[in-house]
């Protein structure tokens, strides 16, 4: 008997468990080597999506807490209308504070430079 007909077996034997915290099992099918396991539809999301979503939202959180920090020890002026625009993630995926949003045209004049629009980290 192979690993996946074992696996369906023991998913058919839980699947007979009722309860409202287990995602039930409404029926399966198993013809040649077509199986089919059908349960209650779950509309959300997986806990493991969920759980990398809050892991991303709490690494941009630190590094921008970092970035104004260093701001701040640089005796900058504070960022004003500080929003979620103005994270801005590097081709590593890193997260990097800008002073610009890029869905306006605006460009302050004081983060010019050669006509290029610099981050923080490009400044210092």
């Amino acid at each position: 008997m192979d690993n996946d007909l074992e696996q369906f077996k023991a998913a058919q034997v839980v699947g007979k468990l009722r309860h409202k915290r287990l995602a039930n099992l409404i029926g399966c099918c198993c013809e040649g080597d077509e199986r089919l396991l059908v349960a209650e539809n779950m509309p959300s999301d997986t806990v493991a999506k969920l759980l990398f979503h809050l892991a991303a939202a709490l690494r941009v959180t630190f590094y921008i807490a970092e970035v104004l920090d260093y701001s701040n020890t640089e005796g900058l002026p504070p960022y004003r209308d500080l929003n979620a625009y103005k994270a801005l993630f590097d081709e590593d995926g890193g997260p990097r504070l800008s002073c610009f949003s890029p869905n306006h045209a605006y460009r302050p004049s004081e983060y010019l430079e050669n006509d290029q629009v610099l981050t923080i980290k490009d400044r210092f």
